[in-house]
């Protein structure tokens, strides 16, 4: 170990990578190797977001942005997903997303939960948006309005098996509790714009099945999301669900 990396020093290194290293990985090595304590003050900061920008490679910004997450303090997390919705992979981008999880959704810091849904709206794979989603399920039970976010997020699926995925993921995960009455009615409403009739009466089942329906609004959203199924037969189901679990 040598002499500890000064402020001073770590804001020196960042502003000059961004502009003497042509490689992506050579950035990346030094980026990597910066004492997170040494990254402080907003003008180090400010010199780091520069040459995350500076990047090209996929791969290598990814990397960077999860060596550096795990100590990162809000602020540096914010500059970070940042970052990382500019990546131009998809894969690469939910692979952040899935890796820090936990450093964006345990905190209860509105402003971190809402800079990483931001992110995960930007996914431009419908799966990966969807894997991102479900695994940000277990964090609702700590923060009830993550459930919310996730059934907001689930609006930005391209696909209607994707959505039922997610939708079914909070419900046997029990993200969707009762007392939630929000985030139950959002995902009530949400099968009315899905495309597969199918795929709306499952999660209307679960739903049904898991007793979420406790009020008389949210019987209410319940039975006009059945009777909107297209297919007759799918309606039936839902409605016979419903009955058997008042």
């Amino acid at each position: 170990h040598g002499p500890r990396l000064s402020e001073a020093d770590a804001e020196r290194i960042a502003q000059q990578v961004g502009t003497d290293l042509a490689s992506s990985g050579d950035l990346s090595a030094v980026l990597q190797m910066l004492p997170i304590k040494a990254v402080r003050s907003p003008s180090t900061r400010t010199a780091i977001a520069k040459a995350l920008s500076h990047v090209a490679s996929s791969g290598d910004k990814a990397n960077t942005l999860q060596v550096m997450a795990p100590n990162a303090d809000p602020e540096l997390l914010l500059i970070l997903v940042q970052a990382a919705e500019t990546l131009p992979s998809s894969g690469d981008k939910a692979n952040y997303l899935l890796a820090t999880a936990a450093e964006y959704l345990s905190s209860g810091r509105e402003s971190l939960r809402n800079a990483y849904f931001h992110a995960a709206s930007t996914l431009q794979s419908s799966g990966d948006m969807a894997n991102v989603l479900i695994s940000a399920v277990p964090y609702s039970h700590a923060t009830q309005q993550i459930a919310s976010q996730i059934v907001e997020g689930s609006k930005g699926l391209a696909s209607s098996g994707d959505t039922e995925n997610v939708l079914i993921s909070l419900v046997s995960q029990r993200a969707l509790s009762p007392g939630n009455n929000a985030a139950i009615l959002a995902a009530i409403q949400r099968t009315m714009t899905m495309a597969s009739s199918g795929d709306r009466a499952n999660v209307l089942i679960a739903i049904a099945e898991a007793d979420l329906l406790t009020n008389r609004e949210l019987r209410d959203a319940f039975t006009k999301a059945a009777m909107a199924l297209p297919s007759e037969g799918d309606r039936e189901n839902v409605l016979t669900v419903a009955a058997k679990s008042r």
